[in-house]
C-alpha cells in the first residue's frame, strides 16, 4: 500500500522513462528507480559507485560542522556520547560552514541498492514505498534514488527472467533529455563491444 506523502517530502512530479525514448545530454543525473517485481527482499549490486568531495562555498547546500573533532579533542569522546553539559560546552565552539558537492561517478568499486519492503522486525519500511502521489502502478513500491548514470541505464534495461520490466525510472522532466541521451550512447557502446567480442571469438582458433 502507497504511504502518503509528508510535507517535507519531495513531492512526486517526475515522469517515466519511455521505453522508446532517447535524445541529449547534462553531467548531473538523479532517477527514481522503482521496483516492479514481487521480491520482498530484492537487491541489485552494480560496479562503480557516486565519488562525492566538498568545496567550502558559503553558497552550497551541504552544511557541515566541527562537532565531532571538539568532542575528541575536548573529552576524548564522541559527540554522541557526551553529557549534556559537556554538549553545551562543545555545541558553543563549534564552527559551521558550507559546502558545495561535487559528484562524479566511478568505475572504482560496488554499489549495492537495496529494495527491501520490511525490516528485520517485520515491519514495512515506507521511507523507501513511493507515496501516495505517485502513478497508480508505482504506488507503495519499494524504490531508490540513484545518481550513477551507468547504473540508471543498467536499470533501465534490466528484465527478469521472462523478459518482463523488472524497473521503472522515473525522473524530472526537464532531466529526462539527458537521462535518454545518456542510455542511447551506453547502448550504442554494449553493442558496439559485443559485436568486438563476436569478431574476436569468430576469428580465434581453438
Amino acid at each position: 500500500m502507497p504511504r502518503p506523502a509528508n510535507q517535507t517530502e519531495e513531492r512526486f512530479d517526475e515522469v517515466s522513462l519511455p521505453e522508446e525514448t532517447l535524445r541529449r545530454d547534462t553531467p548531473v543525473l538523479r532517477a527514481r528507480v522503482v521496483y516492479l517485481g514481487a521480491d520482498k527482499n530484492k537487491s541489485v549490486t552494480m560496479p562503480g559507485q557516486l565519488s562525492v568531495e566538498l568545496a567550502e562555498d558559503e553558497a552550497g547546500t551541504a552544511l557541515r560542522d566541527n562537532a565531532h573533532r571538539l568532542a575528541r579533542q575536548m573529552f576524548e569522546k564522541e559527540y554522541l556520547d557526551l553529557a549534556p553539559d559537556e554538549k553545551a560546552q562543545v555545541d558553543a565552539k563549534k564552527v559551521e560552514r558550507r559546502y558545495r558537492e561535487m559528484k562524479q561517478a566511478i568505475d572504482a568499486g560496488m554499489t549495492s541498492y537495496d529494495f527491501r519492503r520490511f525490516d528485520a522486525t517485520g515491519s514495512l519500511i515506507r521511507e523507501r514505498l513511493m507515496p501516495d502521489t505517485a502513478p497508480p502502478h508505482l504506488r507503495g513500491r519499494p524504490f531508490q534514488w540513484v545518481e550513477h548514470a551507468g547504473h540508471i541505464a543498467k536499470f533501465f534495461d534490466l528484465r527478469g527472467p521472462s523478459g518482463e520490466k523488472e524497473f521503472e525510472v522515473t525522473a524530472k522532466p526537464e532531466h529526462m533529455e539527458a537521462m535518454t541521451d545518456f542510455i542511447r550512447r551506453s547502448r550504442r557502446g554494449r553493442a558496439s563491444q559485443a559485436a568486438d567480442l563476436k569478431e574476436t571469438l569468430t576469428g580465434a582458433k581453438y
